[in-house]
């Protein structure tokens, strides 16, 4: 049985193969895409992350499209071209054991440590329960906010966040 971490690796990458079915440019839009500080979006990071160990656990037969961040047209001509050799690439990380880079593990640390202060404050009178991830992510103070809206509202003044999820 695969890891859980690969499991959800895999999910990420048949994710992709089917935002590629609507058009190519689509993964390098995706590739390109990055916050207003100029850090790339989480999920991208994922998904290169994962690209990158799948083309390493089935070398060298996904080795002439290069890397991803750099040839993401080539994989994304291969990934419509070949759904089917795509997905079973994918579903071969079976045994391949999925490695946290330096930046994912400060990230997680980082996250981790608001995540508790957010506890704490929890069972406090006027508590502040929202904390921006952006912040936190950024290695900057951590913005809390007693409310969503507000730090919605925040995410959009400071960090120019056009739509923001929970």
């Amino acid at each position: 049985m695969p890891s859980l971490q690969c499991l959800i690796a895999q999910r990420r990458l048949l994710l992709l193969s089917a935002v590629l079915r609507f058009g190519g440019d689509q993964l390098h839009a995706l590739l390109a895409a990055r916050y207003p500080g100029g850090a790339r979006l989480p999920w991208v990071n994922l998904v290169l992350a994962d690209m990158r160990l799948l083309a390493a656990s089935v070398s060298p037969k996904l080795d002439e499209l290069g890397d991803p961040e750099a040839q993401p047209f080539a994989w994304a001509a291969f990934i419509a071209q070949y759904p089917r050799q795509w997905r079973t690439f994918v579903k071969s990380m079976r045994n391949v054991s999925m490695p946290l880079d330096e930046h994912s593990t400060k990230q997680y640390k980082r996250r981790k440590e608001a995540a508790a202060r957010s506890m704490e404050l929890q069972d406090r009178p006027g508590c502040f329960l929202h904390v921006c991830h952006i912040c936190v992510d950024s290695g900057r103070r951590p913005s809390s906010f007693q409310s969503h809206a507000a730090l919605v509202s925040h995410m959009r003044a400071s960090h120019g966040c056009k739509s923001v999820t929970s």
